[in-house]
């Protein structure tokens, strides 16, 4: 897979956040209307098989195609010993290429099992979000996050709290834990949440979206912003609505 991606050389240069653990489906879809709120196209990879979604059209899919299909043809003809591209392998090089080619800002690879996809492990992330996860699934998910990279954590069960905690320390990774640096406050479809001390009140949900969700995709959109996308609380609370699919009064 990194043989394919280097051979196919798509132009990087979107921001990239791991989304993984239960409900990474229900999560990023949330991330990403906050960012395009905030002026910021983002796309999403999910787990396989399927392809990429976001401000992309048929052109580009083509495009994208194209280069994926040329590089995996270069590999096979330059490097035997590596045998044929899988399908999930021709797949996110086709994703990668193709965000590039449509110029997003930022990418979120979504995994409900961490580590259990692969082709989509050996892109690294300069975020990355744990949603709800058990021990082990923390470990295999901190184990993919390099030196230095931020991580945001939902509210986590206690020992997975600890254990997250205790790994964060031990690498020196910033982390945005849920329920210490940001909580939520729930009144029936509507929650108020709090990152660093500051509120965003009354924000809605789509039904079937938890408090937590939500809270922790806001968390996860400013840890995202800090890395380089200009965020606001207007833009925060608009993309809230677009994602819970609900007009509210201003």
């Amino acid at each position: 897979m990194r043989a394919l991606i280097d051979t196919n050389r798509p132009d990087v240069r979107y921001l990239v956040a791991r989304v993984c653990g239960g409900s990474a489906g229900r999560i990023a879809p949330i991330i990403a209307e906050v960012l395009g709120a905030a002026g910021a196209p983002t796309g999403i990879l999910d787990t396989e098989p399927g392809l990429p979604a976001g401000p992309l059209d048929d052109a580009l899919y083509v495009r994208a195609g194209l280069f994926a299909l040329s590089g995996a043809d270069q590999l096979r003809t330059n490097r035997p010993e590596l045998g044929e591209a899988s399908r999930r392998e021709i797949e996110v090089a086709l994703a990668l290429t193709a965000f590039a080619e449509a110029n997003l800002r930022v990418v979120l690879l979504v995994e409900e099992r961490p580590g259990a996809d692969l082709a989509m492990g050996v892109v690294n992330a300069d975020l990355a979000v744990l949603c709800r996860v058990d021990v082990t699934g923390a470990d295999v998910a901190l184990a993919a996050v390099t030196g230095g990279t931020p991580v945001v954590a939902a509210p986590q069960d206690a020992s997975t709290r600890a254990r997250i905690e205790a790994v964060a320390k031990d690498r020196a990774l910033p982390l945005l834990l849920g329920g210490r640096e940001f909580s939520h406050e729930d009144a029936g479809d509507l929650t108020d949440v709090t990152v660093a001390g500051q509120r965003y009140e009354a924000l809605p949900r789509a039904p079937g979206v938890a408090g937590w969700e939500l809270a922790t995709a806001v968390a996860a959109a400013l840890g995202i912003g800090a890395l380089g996308v200009r965020m606001r609380d207007e833009w925060i609370v608009a993309g809230a609505r677009s994602a819970a699919g609900a007009t509210m009064p201003e």
